[in-house]
């Protein structure tokens, strides 16, 4: 094509960038965007946007310099000018908690917001080096996303009513209802229970003005130690992509946080512990594709007994158990696949009744409580209201597929029920990617994987590592979980960057598979623990036992922005030790669960 009839596109100025971002203006007013936008999370989205689109984070240095091999000046502003912006931002915090926002007017923040102004019709990203805007207009940018993070602190940990995160998200609690909480519906109750709802309105993004197509802003938990990224730029607030590639959920608590110093007592159950190769099952088979080297295959699940109740029973003796030895057990974790949501639901129903210390529940399933069919991870946390214990339920939809090849085949043994010279596809639906944000102690959240999701760095590790949550829970059906494994080698991955600890579990019954071929040393590694500052654990599964039992407790950790401040407090979680849990003197009643454990 000539030169003369290529297209010709224009690039982006500083307005019109404002104006995507503001479709309503910046005080409701479409097109008005002179005045600096009243709510923090809305300037902050502003601020960060421009300094992420315009390429110009990366130009940030402490001391404002660049080595002279970089061959661009740094800029940043002095300690002066980052204590007034924080100080800003700490007034504007207190004025937002009590609803008083919009009476909040401080002169210098609209100082730096006319700077910006200012600078309206140039270009965002100039095509020249050096002919773009001005240190001013950046450091500008950089003085707003400063107090405008530092108004949030603190915003995803607090309870809802003390909260203004409550008012983004319109999630129905457990409280009396009144005029700003409508209470629970029927659309939120599962089978018909009260007691026990699914997270209906999922929280997103906690702007107003900033249109989420756009971009979305969430609050973050870690700032990452490496990196020149923006998510090492910021303190309490996170910049995410705008609705459709990953959609990021925060869940707020309900009640006040237990302080994260305290113990926190994991059960890891690696059920099932027999899976046979007949339970993994060919697609029906198309006859006209005959003859392609690949299939679909689906998982069976006979490992999961006829009653219902069955398996909640089996975890309430194991709660018994392991209470013995830590006097109260905080957490329960299954893998992969483990149930589905008719056993989890009556779980849920009896651990909510009869263990009265445990705060949530993360479980791999084969359905959701709508009764879809896939590969899902279910989230449940149990928060205490009107003096009634009550059940909160989350589900999302693993992102990726899990493929099968031969060596695969052959390391589970699994030849006689697919044929090991095809491709076999996990055969599920990808619904539309999703990451849970639970928080569970003071400063923390924990978000829970799925196989693949882990090794697969597309379509969410860059949310999930902006958003930084403490502990990843990564839900497996694979086999010992070793320093050698590709499951430590991303678990490492995120321990590096935004500083997570992660846990991985799988089954006992693959696991089984896998020792019993016979082509490598036996190990019963059912779990894997990796944090940012220690290296890899193997977690063995004793033969007899039938879980673990973890304690977890955090560690105050202070972290450092990219423009040099040192942070506010952050949890890092970190492991102690573990200890089997058996099934106790009345295991014979759970025969078909325990099978050969």
């Amino acid at each position: 094509m000539p030169n003369s009839q290529r297209p010709r596109f224009s690039a982006a100025t500083i307005e019109s960038v404002l104006a995507r971002l503001f479709p309503h203006g910046t005080r409701g007013t479409p097109g008005e965007i002179d005045e600096f936008p009243l709510i923090p999370s809305d300037l902050f989205a502003a601020a960060a946007y421009l300094l992420e689109r315009g390429d110009a984070y990366r130009r940030i240095a402490p001391d404002g310099s660049l080595s002279s091999s970089a061959g661009t000046a740094g800029y940043t502003l002095t300690t002066e000018e980052r204590l007034s912006c924080r100080n800003i931002g700490d007034g504007w915090a207190a004025v937002f908690l009590n609803g008083n926002t919009y009476r909040y007017y401080p002169a210098a923040i609209q100082a730096y917001w006319d700077v910006i102004i200012r600078h309206r019709g140039g270009l965002l990203l100039a095509a020249n080096p050096g002919s773009g805007p001005d240190t001013e207009f950046w450091r500008a940018a950089l003085a707003l996303l400063i107090i405008a993070d530092r108004a949030f602190d603190d915003l995803g940990f607090k309870e809802v009513h003390y909260n203004p995160f409550y008012r983004f998200s319109g999630r129905a609690t457990y409280e009396d209802p009144d005029e700003e909480n409508p209470g629970i519906d029927s659309t939120q109750a599962i089978n018909g229970d009260a007691k026990h709802v699914r997270y209906c309105n999922l929280t997103d993004t906690v702007c107003i003005l900033v249109d989420p197509h756009v971009i979305r802003v969430l609050p973050k938990s870690r700032t990452p130690a490496v990196g020149c990224t923006m998510r090492a730029l910021t303190e309490h607030l996170a910049l995410l992509p705008p609705r459709g590639s990953v959609n990021m959920h925060w869940f707020h608590p309900v009640k006040k946080l237990g302080e994260y110093g305290s113990a926190l007592n994991l059960l890891a159950i690696p059920f099932p512990y027999r899976i046979a190769a007949s339970d993994f099952e060919p697609g029906k088979r198309d006859p006209s594709r005959q003859q392609e080297n690949w299939d679909w295959f689906g998982l069976a699940q006979n490992w999961l007994p006829s009653d219902t109740g069955a398996v909640a029973q089996f975890v309430l003796a194991l709660i018994k158990q392991a209470e013995r030895d830590c006097g109260a057990v905080h957490g329960i974790v299954f893998p992969e696949y483990a149930l589905n949501w008719e056993t989890y639901a009556e779980l849920v129903r009896q651990v909510r009744f009869n263990a009265p210390h445990v705060e949530f529940i993360v479980a791999g399933s084969s359905s959701d409580c709508s009764g879809a069919r896939g590969n899902f991870v279910l989230t449940t946390t149990f928060e205490q209201a009107q003096e009634e214990r009550k059940a909160l339920t989350y589900a999302r939809a693993k992102h990726h597929r899990w493929r099968l090849d031969k060596h695969q085949i052959n390391e589970y043994g699994l030849a006689s029920a697919l044929d090991p010279h095809k491709l076999w596809w996990e055969d599920l639906a990808i619904s539309a990617r999703e990451v849970g944000l639970t928080t569970f102690r003071r400063k923390s959240i924990f978000s829970a994987l799925i196989c693949e999701d882990l090794a697969r760095s597309e379509p969410c590790h860059s949310a999930v590592r902006s958003v930084g949550p403490n502990l990843v829970f990564v839900l497996l059906m694979d086999g010992p979980q070793i320093a050698s494994r590709w499951s430590a080698r991303y678990a490492t991955s995120l321990a590096d960057d935004p500083g997570s600890a992660v846990l991985t579990l799988t089954s006992r019954g693959l696991i089984e598979r896998v020792n019993a071929m016979g082509r490598r040393s036996p190990n019963n590694a059912v779990a894997l623990w990796k944090d940012d500052v220690n290296s890899v654990s193997s977690l063995n599964l004793p033969r007899g036992a039938a879980a673990l039992l973890l304690t977890l407790s955090g560690e105050n950790t202070q972290e450092a922005t990219l423009d040099g401040r040192t942070t506010a407090e952050a949890a890092a979680w970190r492991y102690h030790n573990h200890f089997p849990v058996f099934p106790g003197s009345g295991h014979l009643n759970f025969g078909m669960i325990v099978g050969s454990i």
